[in-house]
C-alpha cells in the first residue's frame, strides 16, 4: 500500500535525511527532497516556508503542513500516543518551540556540505541562535565544572609538586600503575 503523505527533506541535511529515512522505511510517507521539489512546479507548496519548517503533502487532497504538525501527523500514522499528545495545546506549544530550536539551528548543530546547487538553508533567527549559544555554554559550562574540576587540581598538583618540590628538594617518589617508580 503507497503512503498517503509525501516529506519533503532537506537532502543536504543529516538529521532530515535520518527522520525522513525513517518514516520512508516504516511505510509511513514518500520521502522526496526539497531540491528536487524545487524543480519540478508545485503551486501548493510554499518553498519558503518548506526551507525553515518540513513539508508534508497529503497526495489525496493536497494540503500542506507544515513544521510540527507535520512530524505530529506522520509519527500519529504508527503511534497513536502522538496523535493522544497532540491534542493538548501546551505540548504541541512546547514541540513547536524545540522543533523551531533545532529547525533554525540545523546546519550549525550538524553542518554538511551542500551536494545540490540549490541550498536549503533556513532564515536566521536570533532568537533560536542566542538560545543555542546559550546552551552550547551552558553544557560546556556543566561538562568543565564535573570533569575539569578534577584535571584542574591534577595540573596544579603537578605543576607545584615539579615548581616547588625541585625548588626545595621535596621530589616524592611513587609508584606508578605500571610498577615504574617516579620521581615527581
Amino acid at each position: 500500500m503507497k503512503p498517503k503523505y509525501q516529506l519533503l527533506i532537506d537532502e543536504d541535511c543529516p538529521m532530515c535525511r535520518t527522520y525522513g529515512d525513517y518514516l520512508t522505511k516504516s511505510n509511513i510517507v514518500q520521502s522526496t527532497s526539497y531540491q528536487q521539489m524545487r524543480e519540478v512546479n508545485a503551486p501548493h507548496i510554499d518553498f519558503d516556508r518548506a526551507r525553515n519548517k518540513i513539508a508534508l503533502v497529503n497526495t489525496e487532497d493536497m494540503t500542506v503542513t507544515y513544521g510540527i504538525e507535520s512530524l505530529i501527523k506522520a509519527f500519529g500514522v504508527k503511534y497513536r500516543a502522538v496523535n493522544q499528545l497532540s491534542k493538548s495545546d501546551i505540548v504541541v506549544y512546547v514541540l513547536n518551540v524545540f522543533y523551531s530550536f533545532i529547525s533554525y539551528n540545523r546546519k550549525i548543530i550538524y553542518p554538511a556540505r551542500p551536494r545540490h546547487s540549490f541550498f536549503c538553508i533556513p532564515d536566521f533567527s536570533l532568537t533560536y541562535r542566542i538560545a543555542y549559544i546559550i546552551m552550547a555554554g551552558v553544557i560546556t559550562v556543566l561538562c568543565l565544572h564535573y570533569y575539569g574540576a578534577d584535571m584542574m587540581v591534577s595540573l596544579w598538583q603537578y605543576v607545584l609538586d615539579k615548581s616547588v618540590g625541585k625548588l626545595f628538594g621535596l621530589e616524592k617518589q611513587r609508584k606508578s600503575c605500571y610498577g615504574i617508580i617516579l620521581v615527581t
